[in-house]
């Protein structure tokens, strides 16, 4: 039996996410053969960060925690993800340490030139939302060109 991975993007400030987390895993745990069953959850930006532990316990009495793995974007380093030439790290670029305009034009020929459609569009639709406060709207578009953004869903 393999392992089941679960990865949860959290792109909004969610006080139930942990708990939400907990109840996907008891379900897949419940209702798939695989296992271990892994998770990882990723907070877009410090706004959406709930932390990543989850504490029960009764006054004056001890109770149980779980901490679930968490990657917190702004915390890891634009350039090493661009480095990588992974068109998922690239495209998420924009939202961590170190990341300015110039390596958003970096990251967006890296994945033209790395990514076939349909999946180019999606990646770079997300790259340029996450890039905006970066990157002027119309210098991403004259870089990627409509056409390309227009082939996303």
């Amino acid at each position: 039996m393999g392992t089941r991975i679960c990865t949860w993007l959290s792109g909004w400030h969610d006080p139930l996410i942990l708990w939400r987390t907990l109840s996907y895993l008891a379900w897949i745990g419940q209702n798939r053969p695989e296992r271990p069953i892994l998770v990882t959850l990723i907070y877009l930006t410090p706004a959406d960060d709930v932390g990543d532990t989850l504490v029960q316990a009764g006054a004056g009495q001890s109770g149980w925690q779980i901490t679930i793995p968490c990657i917190r974007l702004w915390q890891q380093d634009a350039t090493a993800a661009i480095a990588s030439g992974k068109p998922g790290l690239i495209a998420l670029s924009p939202l961590m340490q170190g990341a300015t305009a110039d390596l958003v034009e970096q990251a967006t020929r890296l994945i033209l030139d790395a990514v076939d459609q349909p999946v180019q569009a999606e990646m770079l639709t997300a790259l340029g939302i996450f890039a905006e406060p970066l990157l002027e709207t119309e210098r991403f578009i004259r870089l990627v060109t409509r056409e390309r953004l227009m082939a996303s869903d």
